[in-house]
């Protein structure tokens, strides 16, 4: 078994984000050392893509293995898992449920999949439990696209919920030319655009949201 040694991880539950869209409050684990294997493209691509599982005996082998400087001092499943051109860390549960994942710092991301060249590849045994990419528009979004997509869908949620008419209305025209008799035909068709859909549009309306907000204090 192969270990990489002292690199950081910005461990996340859902999307994972590049090393840019950092912030300085999230929570960066220190990595003194943990396991990497060596796995084929298709693999990679599910394993950042989607939620997955692995078997029992897999979970044995990494158990304890993944070591960090600070606040913990152990990741009880936790490893890297390389195609040679990308990264990605991954913890698990008992269970063997990818639970949390991360991205690298380019360098050292570029040293891992260097390191990955003198492995040979391993074949994994999982199970895609939860396809994470049936949506291909929010895997592309940055994280302030996503969060404002998030926030979007729980406003409209609110004010559909609520019977808010009429600012549902005036959002729904923001991006709609046509406004149907029955509200939940409109409802729906505003969901489905802004998972499916986000564009530069919806960056407009969640100002035109925050702002609805701001003159109310």
């Amino acid at each position: 078994m192969m270990y990489v040694y002292d690199i950081l991880l910005n461990f996340t539950d859902g999307k994972i984000f590049n090393f840019y869209e950092w912030k300085e409050d999230d929570l960066i684990d220190h990595i003194k050392k943990i396991p990497l294997y060596r796995v084929n493209s298709k693999t990679i691509d599910d394993f950042i893509n989607n939620d997955f599982l692995v078997t029992c005996d897999f979970i044995e082998k990494i158990k304890g293995k993944t070591l960090v400087y600070k606040n913990k001092n152990i990741i009880l499943y936790g490893c890297l898992f390389s195609d040679n051109n990308r990264v990605v860390a991954v913890e698990f549960n008992d269970l063997g449920e990818s639970i949390y994942k991360s991205f690298l710092i380019v360098d050292e991301e570029d040293d891992v999949c260097n390191d990955a060249y003198s492995l040979e590849y391993i074949d994994i045994d999982y199970k895609i439990y939860k396809k994470n990419s049936d949506n291909l528009s929010s895997i592309f979004l940055t994280r302030s696209e996503a969060f404002k997509q998030k926030y979007l869908i729980s406003e409209i949620n609110y004010l559909y919920k609520n019977n808010m008419k009429d600012k549902f209305k005036f959002l729904f025209l923001e991006i709609f030319d046509n406004y149907n008799d029955d509200i939940s035909i409109n409802y729906n068709n505003f969901i489905s655009e802004i998972i499916n859909n986000y564009d530069k549009r919806f960056d407009h309306l969640y100002d035109t949201v925050r702002l609805s907000y701001s003159k109310k204090r």
